[in-house]
């Protein structure tokens, strides 16, 4: 499998913080057929100098603010791999991820794993991700997004809705599922993700905005139910 390519797409915004031990896990992979994608959507920061880590990280920077779904976006049509995987700026992926999950993917579509939630508390929790069909999406997302890799020809079918904030990955996810392709949840952690929770954004942010923002995701939640409810009955037919 070592001839078989992988686009990681990484968009960078707000986390310069985390992002040099965010790309260093991905220099760190045993695997190492691999480009970086690394697409700077924080127009505050430069981040160009990250190309000097390693040969195979390419910088993108325009001096915009687009958004994380626009920037997926574009990371999908600059591919040109047999897969593409997806890595959050703040997050971690073990060293053995892309070897562990081309094994499993060579009789899949795409799949994702398990994961585990680095706690601002200093501790650390198992995720187990949920069964990947339509049925789990009536009610939640298939678990850590960006632990997902798939391959390339497919997710050029299926772009991700820039006019979504919240919820953009669940409902990528339902169009992937309306696709019918082959699934595999690989059932042990290949990804750290940070959890932000609650009382932290409290604590730092106003708290009229954050009690929006949990308006808006119920409702986009019960959006988002309803679209996999109806794609549901579809399949069915």
């Amino acid at each position: 499998m070592e001839n078989k390519t992988i686009s990681i797409i990484l968009p960078h915004y707000n986390h310069t913080e985390y992002l040099y031990e965010s790309v260093q896990s991905i220099i760190n992979q045993t695997y190492s057929n691999w480009t970086l994608l690394l697409i700077n959507d924080d127009p505050r920061v430069d981040i160009l100098n990250y190309e000097l880590l390693d040969n195979r990280i390419i910088v993108y920077q325009d001096g915009y603010n687009k958004g994380q779904p626009a920037r997926l976006n574009e990371g999908i049509d600059y591919s040109h791999s047999d897969y593409i995987a997806f890595q959050d700026a703040d997050d971690i992926s073990i060293s053995q991820r892309f070897e562990l999950s081309l094994k499993y993917i060579n009789v899949s579509d795409a799949i994702y794993s398990d994961a585990i939630v680095l706690l601002r508390n200093g501790t650390n929790k198992y995720i187990t991700s949920p069964e990947p069909t339509l049925k789990t999406l009536e009610t939640k997302c298939f678990g850590c997004f960006a632990s997902t890799m798939m391959r390339t020809d497919l997710a050029k079918k299926i772009p991700f809705d820039e006019s979504v904030g919240y919820g953009n990955d669940w409902i990528w996810w339902i169009k992937v599922m309306k696709k019918n392709p082959k699934v595999t949840k690989i059932p042990f952690p290949l990804y750290f993700y940070r959890d932000y929770s609650s009382n932290f954004r409290l604590r730092t942010v106003n708290k009229l905005q954050t009690i929006k923002s949990r308006i808006h995701k119920r409702k986009m939640q019960n959006i988002l139910m309803e679209q996999v409810r109806n794609a549901h009955k579809i399949t069915k037919i």
